[in-house]
Order: C-alpha cells, then structure tokens, then sequence
C-alpha cells in the first residue's frame, strides 16, 4: 500500500473516472472541487472525454445533457437534498455517484429512495475527504478552529462549531481509510479538543469492526497522534528561511497555488501553481525544504543554464544540434516556464526579505526561541520597537515571542508600555489573546525548556539539509518533531502523550504515523516531520486542521481578542 497521498488520491481519481464510459460531465461540491483541482487539472480530464465540471448546487433540472454524470461529493445532508431534485429529472444518460467518505445505512436508504428514474448506475465510496499539498502533507481547509472552537467551553458550541468539528473527525477517518490504517491513537495530554475527537475516532473503529477488518486489515498497523496548536505557539510566530515555508509565510500559498500582486494594485495578481510531483514542477520538489541560500544559486543557476540553451537557438549550428534541440522543445519549454515562474517567486521574497529587515530580525526570532538571554534581547526588541522602517506585524510577531517565553518577568510589562508609547497599543492585545489561549498556563507542555532534544534535532536538520554549519537563521526545531522522535524511539515522556484506544503496554511496533494539529500546521513542522521520517525509515503523514502562517495565526488571536471583547465574531485584518 502507497503512502504518498499524490498516488493514493490519483488511484481513486483515475478509478472514478474509468469506471464510468463515453462522454463525461463531472459534477462537484464546493469542497470536491477544490480536492479534486488539486490533484487533476482541466486539460488532463479533457482527455479522459470529461466535457463538463459543474457544481450540483448549478444543476438545473430542465437541463438536458446527454452525459454520464459522475458525482464527486461529500455526503452531507445538504448534497442529499441537491441529488433528491436532481434524481426527479432525466438530466444525465446515468448517474455514478463517488462519495469521499463513508455513508450511512440511513443515506444509502434515501438515495435509493428519490432515484424514482433508476438513472444511479453506481455508489461507491472513495476516501478522498481531505486537501493534499505535498506527498504526505493534507490539511482540512478549515480556519477559525482556535477561536471557535478551542476558546469555548463544548457546551457553549453553536451548531456550525459542532459542524466543525464533526468535519475534522470525517477528515481524520478519512485519512486513515485511505492510508488503510487502523490506528493507535494518542492525543496530546493536555487538550480536552484532543482526547474529544480521539475518543469518538476510537468509537467509529470499535463500532465499524468487520468493515475496517476488511479495509485495513485485523491488527493496529498505525498511530493516530492528535497535537494541539497550543502547545507549540512559538512555530506559527518565527519568519522561515526554507523555501516552501518561506513562500508561505512571504507570499501565502493557498491550495498551491499563489497569488503575486503586481505595482498597481487594480491590476489583476498572477496566479502561479506549485506542486511537489516531480513530473510537473522539478524545481519545486527537489527544492521545496532548501534553505534560502541555496535556492538563491539554484534559481540562478537554471536561469543562466536556460539563457545559454536559448544563445545556442540564436548562433549559427549544425542541422544535428538544431535537430537535437528542436526534439527536446516541449520539455524545454515546459522546464523555462517553470524556472521563469520560481525565478520571479524567489526575487519576490528577496524583495521582501531586504525591505522588511528580515535576516536582521530572524536572527532576534531564533535566539529567543532557543536561549535564555534576556537582557540582551530585551535590548535588542526596544531598538526595533522604535525602527520606523520595521513594519508593525513583525515588532508585535518580536513582542509575542518575547512574552512567552519570559511571561512572568517584569521586563515584559516595561516592553508592553514601550509598545504603547510607540502608538503600537493595538498590536500589544493580541499578547493579551495570546497568554489567554496558549500562556504557560493553557500549555500542558514546555515548548522553550527541551534544549537537550533541539540541540540533537537542529543538528539532524541542518545535517538532512546539506549543512553541516550552524546557521543563524534555523536554530528553531518545531517542538512536535521532538515528541514524535521520542514516541518513535519508545522513549516519551509520561505528561507528553496517552493512547485512547489501547494498552500502550500491548503497544506493537508500527512504522506508519499520521500527525494531526488541531489549530493549524505549519511547513516547518511538515518540513521536520518529513525529515524525521526519511531518517528512521518511517512513513509520517503530517495534516492539520489548515496550513498556517504568522499572518494566519495572529487572526486567530484576533478573533479571540474581539470575542474576548465585544462577543462579535467580526476579526481584525492582520497585515
């Protein structure tokens, strides 16, 4: 069984589509869409004779199309009530219906029910409920998740916090299912969302015996690890200097694919793809964990390269080297517009990382994630503070990480009022928000004091990175690769972790993880995990409930900020 989720995914796509004959339209949710744009592109479905991408929520049932429909949706309740209006027309010649996750005898009774014109040729599920990035990187597409769902007691849940976190936990089955994995699972001591959704997960196994017998197999071949963004509020605040991390932390990826503002705001951004599969952005895949540097002369050594290749076009050659050339043509210029695109990818950061100050502040960023060194940090943060060419965001990012780590010492109430004397009042109760979610006190765990395992896992990092020196700029190791490293070596701590649904006494030895942080992943801890993975010879899917950066997670503590507040659910842009 593959465990790269590109090919599990295009197992079930392909599946999906030859299974149904002839001309095709292909019918979507506004979730399947996306999962389904992800991993297929519209010219590859062309050549499957797939004419047609609809929403269901666009069907009309007057429209007469004389297609085989394939329905890639969610089973939900409201997809239930598009198909019962659906199935009362003749639409489609037929109709195959591929659900991305399991359905209920209750479902399967309605639809047979509202198929009045037998068009349903075909119902199968197909485990495909999640948003894949990377070869093993999903995530939920879910935002919000902290402020609605980790700041309110279960009983203050409204109905569409309940629909949240039931989306999580159909992800999650999903998940496994498709990795066909019966897992072990263990949650983060500290989380009440954690052991929550862990406990109902251990429900569905339990309850669905014979079937995840038949799908997964009879013994525990997996671990489930559920991981709480609180404990780790350090990672989403520290600027990145690897690439993929960098592009989203600079420019912001959004379901891979990046948007680049040009000079004059009216006009429109360019839109750019990226994609970890080899055969569709070389650069991009064997470049994505690199450090800054080193992307900095691999983008200009393909440009210079592809400069020459075209100086060859332009001089006087021989008819074999013209020959030559010409054969290669397609792939070569499918590799200039690849390299064309990462080249103007990376002179954006570049751009941003010489205005913004950004190596002169990172440096700040890691020593404070890393070292007790408060007074000269303190010192060095008041000479930002009063920097007007250090933009806001990354004086209050300097702030915060400041806070946390020294959050009862007098000094960060002196920082406090510099901020507010510098007319950076606003900035300073998102410190506020902060301490109220992810404070010492909400942390079961401490992120700043496992110097003796960062020590070991920065040197693992910088060695699977090709550096054996110390760099500045990456002293910062996420503190979840320390836990999953020890959980993997059988060392973890007795307050870390504990299994919900068995023994861990009777724990077997498995070598397949799937890594869940509710309250958002970032590439970072991707990045680690991935690397951890390669050196132990272990097969780790990391997901989350999104993929986020600074940006991303400081609105988070905004919306706790203004809850906090007023009880409006109305957030501050950050930016």
């Amino acid at each position: 069984m593959s465990h790269n989720l590109h090919e599990i995914s295009g197992n079930y796509i392909e599946s999906m589509i030859s299974n149904v004959k002839d001309m095709k339209a292909i019918i979507f949710d506004s979730e399947t869409q996306v999962i389904f744009s992800l991993e297929f592109s519209k010219s590859l479905a062309l050549k499957q004779e797939i004419f047609l991408f609809e929403s269901i929520d666009k069907i009309k049932t007057d429209q007469k199309l004389n297609l085989n429909g394939i329905f890639f949706i969610r089973p939900t309740t409201s997809n239930l009530d598009y198909l019962k209006e659906i199935l009362k027309s003749t639409n489609f010649k037929e109709i195959n219906l591929f659900f991305t996750n399991q359905l209920t005898d209750d479902y399967l009774q309605k639809l047979a029910q509202y198929d009045i014109n037998m068009q349903v040729k075909n119902v199968q599920e197909i485990y495909l409920d999640y948003y894949i990035i990377n070869s093993n990187v999903f995530h939920l597409n879910l935002e919000s998740c902290i402020s609605n769902l980790d700041m309110k007691p279960i009983e203050r849940w409204e109905p569409y916090d309940s629909q949240m976190f039931d989306r999580v936990y159909q992800g999650l089955i999903s998940a496994c299912l498709s990795n066909r994995m019966k897992p072990i699972i263990k949650s983060v001591k500290g989380s009440n969302l954690c052991q929550r959704l862990g406990k109902k997960l251990a429900t569905f196994f339990d309850d669905n015996y014979e079937f995840i017998r038949k799908e997964c197999g009879q013994n525990f071949n997996g671990i489930l690890l559920l991981y709480d963004r609180k404990e780790d509020p350090i990672s989403p605040l520290i600027n990145q200097w690897t690439y993929q991390a960098q592009l989203h932390e600079i420019l912001g990826i959004k379901n891979n694919v990046i948007e680049l503002k040009k000079g004059d705001v009216k006009d429109k951004p360019e839109k750019y793809v990226i994609s970890d599969v080899e055969s569709i952005d070389k650069f991009y895949a064997k470049y994505k964990f690199a450090d800054y540097g080193t992307v900095a002369n691999a983008v200009q050594q393909e440009a210079d390269k592809l400069k020459n290749e075209n100086d060859m076009l332009n001089k006087e050659s021989s008819i074999e080297e013209l020959r030559k050339i010409i054969d290669q043509l397609p792939e070569k210029k499918k590799e200039s517009m690849a390299i064309t695109k990462h080249y103007k990818l990376f002179y954006s950061i570049s751009e941003y990382v010489t205005k913004h100050k950004l190596m002169d502040l990172s440096k700040i960023e890691q020593d404070i994630s890393v070292n007790d060194n408060e007074k000269e940090q303190y010192n060095q943060i008041v000479q930002i503070i009063a920097d007007p060419k250090v933009q806001h965001l990354d004086k209050c990012k300097l702030y915060l990480l400041y806070m946390l780590r020294y959050e009862n010492d007098p000094s960060v109430n002196n920082l406090k009022n510099i901020m507010i004397e510098n007319k950076l009042g606003d900035w300073v109760s998102y410190g506020d928000a902060l301490l109220k979610y992810a404070g010492k006190q909400k942390r079961s765990l401490d992120c700043f004091q496992d110097k003796g395992i960062l020590s070991k896992g920065k040197k693992f990092i910088m060695n699977a990175l090709g550096q054996g020196n110390e760099n500045a700029f990456m002293q910062h190791i996420s503190y979840l690769n320390g836990i999953v490293e020890r959980l993997l070596k059988g060392r973890s701590r007795e307050n870390e972790t504990f299994n919900i649904n068995l023994n861990s006494m009777n724990e077997p030895k498995v070598n397949n993880l799937i890594i869940f942080v509710f309250g958002g992943i970032t590439f970072e801890e991707t990045r680690d995990l991935t690397l951890l993975g390669n050196q132990l010879g272990v097969n780790i899917i990391c997901g989350g409930t999104n993929i986020i950066n600074s940006k991303s997670f400081l609105a988070e503590m905004s919306m706790i900020k203004e809850k906090g507040n007023s009880g409006s659910d109305t957030a501050l842009i950050v930016g």
